[in-house]
């Protein structure tokens, strides 16, 4: 393969499996695993939403927050604990 978009090199990316837990302590991507998000908030009551950014409008809570606490870089956002579906 050569040409200018890639200055000749050729890229080729191994797929992830995992089998049992996860090698890390937060989530992967959720475009590439999960099919949405889970809000759970101080009594354990699970909502689940088609998407991030649906989360973000329901709930008047930045795209950024949530992400930060699926990828376990915050513990929660607005009082509620995120999760990937």
């Amino acid at each position: 393969v050569n040409s200018a978009q890639n200055d000749g090199y050729m890229w080729i990316a191994k797929p992830m499996i995992c089998e049992g837990e996860l090698p890390c302590p937060y989530s992967p991507h959720p475009n590439e695993v999960y099919d949405g998000i889970t809000q759970i908030d101080k009594e354990g009551i699970k909502t689940i939403y088609s998407s991030m950014s649906e989360a973000s409008r329901q709930n008047n809570i930045s795209t950024a927050c949530i992400c930060e606490c699926c990828k376990g870089k915050r513990r929660s956002a607005k009082e509620y604990r995120w999760e990937y579906v």
